[in-house]
């Protein structure tokens, strides 16, 4: 089962994230359960602008393989629909080695689009 974040815990999960976006962006929040790459993850909308996807590390299979498919993913969606930023969040523990890959393989599918972020957050 897809553990969610409710809608009292996203305002400060995102901020944990870095977000600096005013605090108005947060009275609009839009989430549910949607299938990525042949995953389910949490989509987060805040304020029509940060999109996130939100997806467990142990229902991610191989990691390394599907994060750059996700981040595409996630781009095209954020380029789509007119949104300013997409950040990619693994939650829970992602091994050392697979950590270091995974931020290897999603530096090269990003590059300069300092518009999207990968982020683990290990549990």
């Amino acid at each position: 089962m897809l553990p969610i974040l409710r809608r009292e815990q996203i305002t400060p999960f995102v901020r944990r994230l870095g977000c600096r976006c005013p605090a108005a962006l947060f009275e609009r929040i839009e989430s549910g359960i949607r299938r990525r790459c042949g995953v389910d993850c949490q989509r987060i909308l805040i304020g029509g602008r940060l999109l996130i996807y939100v997806v467990p590390a142990a229902l991610a299979g191989d990691p390394v393989a599907l994060a750059p498919r996700l981040l595409a993913a996630g781009v095209a969606e954020r380029d789509r629909e007119g949104f300013n930023r997409f950040r990619l969040v693994l939650l829970g523990r992602v091994e050392p080695d697979a950590a270091l890959a995974l931020r290897r393989v999603c530096r090269g599918r990003v590059g300069a689009d300092a518009r999207a972020h990968l982020h683990l957050i290990g549990g």
